[in-house]
């Protein structure tokens, strides 16, 4: 349980500036599948999006990993990107920007 707080902790210390930005309207997104929100599983995750287009991997300060960040391009009649950061197994952000 500590170890998974002080990956939070990292994560958030590490994106937060991004994570505070005006991109991220909302803690859910729903998907032709269901809906993805803040706490889910990498599996369930990879079951309602599918395989991301991009991933990045997330490092602290000093270069130790403390997460991924997977993100889609949504194309169609209101295009979108998804982004969702990803430590400890868990979806612990999700954000989603029209255009």
């Amino acid at each position: 349980m500590k170890q998974t707080l002080l990956v939070v902790f990292l994560l958030s210390f590490v994106t937060g500036a991004t994570w505070a930005s005006s991109e991220c309207n909302g803690k859910t997104r729903g998907v032709k599948r269901g809906i993805v929100a803040e706490g889910d599983t990498e599996r369930r995750v990879l079951n309602r999006m599918g395989e991301p287009d991009r991933t990045v991997q997330l490092h602290d300060g000093r270069g130790n990993p403390v997460g991924v960040e997977w993100v889609w391009y949504v194309h169609g009649h209101n295009p979108r990107t998804v982004r969702i950061w990803i430590a400890g197994g868990k979806a612990q952000r999700v954000c989603d920007k029209m255009g």
